[in-house]
């Protein structure tokens, strides 16, 4: 009975859990949705960023390797 008890919680807690996970994301879709403009600028601006590091790391190593093959 006890573990029949358990279960039932179980159960419950992870019906919560799915229903608060399903608002979640449909609480962002919706602000995606209303601030699409925003939001893509946003990205943009964080891609970009990304890229521009990850070339600039990228030229450094390529230095760094031509140095050692030279040595």
């Amino acid at each position: 009975m006890a573990n029949k008890c358990k279960i039932e919680n179980l159960k419950k807690a992870l019906d919560e859990a799915q229903n608060r996970s399903h608002t979640i994301a449909d609480n962002v879709r919706i602000l995606l949705q209303t601030n699409r403009k925003l939001f893509t600028m946003q990205l943009k601006m964080a891609l970009d960023k990304g890229w521009t590091v990850w070339v600039t790391q990228t030229a450094e190593f390529h230095s760094y390797r031509a140095d050692w093959e030279n040595r």
